[in-house]
């Protein structure tokens, strides 16, 4: 959002210690995440007038709110009453379940977005959404599970649900680095350009999307836990021979080559 409004030339985006660390130019905007309340209080306190409160929260009655873009608010107000911080937004996990990229919409009426940008902001978090769950070091726990031959901790019915065997990565990621919002801001906010987490003591994640990487990825990633697969299924082989009760993992080592052979 600040990238489509302020431009990338004029945009810090990295970690609140960091930019705590080195003064920052009064005509730069800056967009930092923290997991410190202090740190947040801290910038903010730099910039009484412009700084802006974001977080994540969860409230699963949020769900029983209107669907338009002010559901959010009333844990925003919770939040405000315990942090006594005014959150300009909050992106709360039980909509987000829900809703998945369309949550985007919210940002509209919060940021006063143009129909355009609106527009802009749903296509790249569209491809981002499936590449964040179905791609790279982070990807869904459930997802790696499942690749390693152990049942899934969700059922195929749950909202949170990856469905990741159905994802082609390859197509979503040359389509994400296609939109325009990446084409304008990722080459100044590697941020937008990366799957994987910064290195250990960085501020700055590592660009990585170049239209090919989450097939390469996930190919190494299921190589690597092909023998654990492996291991689990002669488990299962064995425990069937002798009559016995086969474990939960072994049930899902057979299903390891769908998912890789979808992608």
């Amino acid at each position: 959002v600040a990238c489509l409004q302020h431009g990338a030339d004029r945009l810090y985006c990295g970690t609140c210690s960091g930019a705590l660390r080195k003064k920052q130019p009064r005509d730069r905007t800056i967009v930092c995440k923290t997991h410190s309340i202090d740190d947040a209080r801290r910038v903010l306190a730099q910039f009484p007038d412009e700084g802006r409160f974001f977080t994540t929260g969860c409230n699963a009655t949020a769900l029983e709110e209107t669907c338009d873009d002010a559901a959010w608010r009333p844990t925003a107000r919770a939040i405000e009453k315990r942090l006594n911080l005014t959150p300009t937004y909050v992106q709360v996990v039980d909509l987000l379940q829900r809703r998945g990229h369309f949550l985007v919409r919210d940002f509209r009426t919060v940021f006063g977005l143009t129909s355009d940008e609106t527009d802009a902001l749903l296509a790249y978090a569209r491809f981002w959404d499936e590449l964040r769950v179905c791609c790279g070091q982070q990807m869904s726990a459930d997802y790696v599970a499942r690749l390693a031959g152990r049942p899934s901790l969700r059922s195929e019915e749950s909202p949170g649900f990856d469905a990741c065997e159905t994802v082609n990565v390859g197509a979503v990621e040359r389509r994400l680095v296609e939109t325009s919002v990446f084409r304008q801001c990722a080459r100044r906010v590697p941020q937008l350009a990366a799957i994987q987490a910064a290195p250990r003591g960085g501020s700055v994640a590592t660009p990585v999307l170049d239209g090919r990487y989450c097939e390469r990825m996930n190919a190494k990633m299921a190589a690597h836990l092909a023998p654990v697969a492996r291991t689990l299924a002669n488990n299962e082989s064995v425990a069937s021979s002798e009559g016995q009760r086969a474990t939960g993992c072994s049930r899902f080592a057979s299903k390891l080559g769908a998912p890789v052979g979808a992608h």
